[in-house]
């Protein structure tokens, strides 16, 4: 029997990686580790829920729409563990990425921008377009983008998704 799971699928990360990309600016950078979240959540809609999202932020949600993803096909029983998992294959695609200069790598920390061959992909389409409004899409991104990754608190801790007790 086959059994295909798009979060260990690396042409379908590629895909999901560069997703993410065309909706940064041109010379942001982003650390791998929120790379690594945020797919987490592109492959996992349905795990955006459990997120602790500060108060500022979870007052704008729209908790029904979140709770009206279907995750018949996708579920997740640990998602620490399918994290860590996915982990493997989002190094290799990233490497792979600036390999093939679609992304850069940062020479002196773990961050990674747009390449000089990005600009010729065109991926214009919302991310989770099928399963959210893009009003909601647009808030949970800049949410993820934008919060502080590390310590208590940070995105690490937020999503329990990745160790945060010996960040920096």
């Amino acid at each position: 029997m086959l059994i295909y799971h798009p979060a260990f699928d690396a042409s379908h990360c590629t895909y999901r990686i560069l997703k993410l990309f065309n909706i940064l600016e041109e010379n942001q950078y982003i650390d791998a580790d929120r790379i690594k979240i945020i797919d987490f959540y592109i492959v996992f809609p349905k795990q955006i829920k459990f997120i602790k999202f500060p108060k500022e932020v979870r007052g704008k949600f729209i908790r029904k729409e979140l709770e009206n993803i279907n995750d018949t096909y996708r579920p997740c029983k640990n998602k620490f563990l399918m994290a860590k998992k996915m982990s493997f294959i989002q190094e290799k695609v990233l490497q792979s990425l600036v390999i093939n200069e679609y992304l850069d790598k940062s020479s002196s920390s773990n961050e990674y921008k747009k390449g000089n061959k990005f600009s010729q992909l065109a991926l214009s389409l919302p991310i989770l377009d099928a399963y959210i409004t893009y009003n909601v899409e647009k808030l949970i991104f800049d949410f993820l983008l934008n919060y502080s990754l590390n310590g208590k608190d940070g995105l690490k801790d937020r999503t329990a998704l990745m160790e945060f007790r010996y960040d920096k």
